[in-house]
């Protein structure tokens, strides 16, 4: 179970292989949120029930867990106590889960793992799948959805640069890259013949306007994919184009990203890379240098009293050699 959040989904994706792998003839569920639902068709076991739960109908939640009888139930949260309580009811012979120092959540199961905050959350994943009987080597992975094409010109011929600049979450503004930034690594990027393309979720349409506003300043022609491209059609785009290389501040996209092999350059801040940096073949992510504070997000709630913006410290220039490796 995992109710929110599309990066953690895609990271979850090893424990999904993991456990088809260990259980090949089992009836695997899946229940998901609404937040990360759109993902399902994307999932690397296509012999999955998956059900999507409304967060504000919790008895109707247990009454459609309980009725399954499951054999083993397992919880992917990390920290909220939400999706502990629905496991722990959920009437399961066996429930395993995170025990997240600090978070009294894990007390309903019947064995847990401790969610290391020195690991990589994938790296903890395959820690509760060891749990679950799997060996806990997978990678994550996505399934490339089955389009026929991407209705925006996105030139599949040409070496594309997308940027996706907008992340989610509370004080998601300490997570963003400046916009003179872009405007910059934009520039750099067309002189050396890449098209560029914005990403932006259609909620995201006031900020991408103010970015457009700074590349008018710097005269220079880039394309706004804004509310363009559902999560599918991205992960169309990354499966299927030769030439493309994204940079993300990190956020759920990144994660997609890397985990279908695109040269992915993620922007870290107030997230920690060890914890939450993209993974993936073709990855590399920076963050502010070292004497700036940087990487203080575990579990995504750990903001200081003093939420001094530090984005701005990653320079342009480190950008740009990234993607000349």
């Amino acid at each position: 179970m995992k109710l929110v959040a599309i990066g953690d989904l895609t990271l979850a994706t090893s424990l999904l292989l993991d456990m088809r792998k260990t259980y090949p003839d089992a009836e695997l569920h899946l229940y998901l949120g609404e937040d990360n639902s759109a993902l399902a068709d994307m999932l690397p076991v296509h012999d999955l029930h998956v059900c999507v739960l409304s967060i504000g109908n919790l008895l109707g939640n247990i009454f459609k867990l309980r009725k399954e009888h499951f054999d083993l139930f397992i919880d992917l949260g990390d920290w909220t106590r939400y999706e502990a309580l629905l496991s722990g009811l959920s009437g399961a012979k066996r429930i395993l889960g995170f025990e997240t120092p600090g978070q009294n959540r894990h007390y309903l199961y019947s064995d847990c793992v401790i969610h290391d905050a020195a690991l990589h959350q994938l790296g903890n994943i395959q820690n509760l799948a060891r749990l679950a009987g799997g060996k806990g080597d997978q990678a994550a992975a996505l399934s490339c959805p089955d389009l026929k094409d991407v209705p925006v010109a996105v030139d599949l011929e040409q070496p594309v640069v997308l940027l996706h600049p907008w992340p989610s979450g509370i004080y998601r503004e300490l997570k963003e890259w400046p916009n003179d930034h872009w405007a910059r690594l934009s520039q750099n990027l067309i002189k050396q013949g890449y098209q560029v393309y914005v990403s932006a979720a259609p909620n995201d349409r006031d900020r991408q306007n103010r970015l457009f506003e700074e590349f008018e300043l710097y005269k220079i022609h880039v394309h706004d994919l804004c509310g363009k491209l559902t999560l599918a059609q991205l992960v169309w785009l990354f499966c299927k184009h030769p030439n493309l290389k994204l940079v993300s501040v990190n956020t759920g996209i990144m994660h997609m990203a890397a985990t279908c092999g695109v040269r992915t350059i993620a922007l870290n801040g107030p997230t920690n890379p060890k914890r939450w940096g993209a993974v993936g073949p073709k990855v590399t992510n920076i963050a502010p240098p070292g004497h700036i504070k940087s990487g203080y997000l575990n579990l995504g709630f750990e903001y200081p009293e003093d939420k001094t913006p530090i984005m701005q410290h990653i320079a342009v220039s480190s950008v740009l050699r990234a993607l000349e490796d």
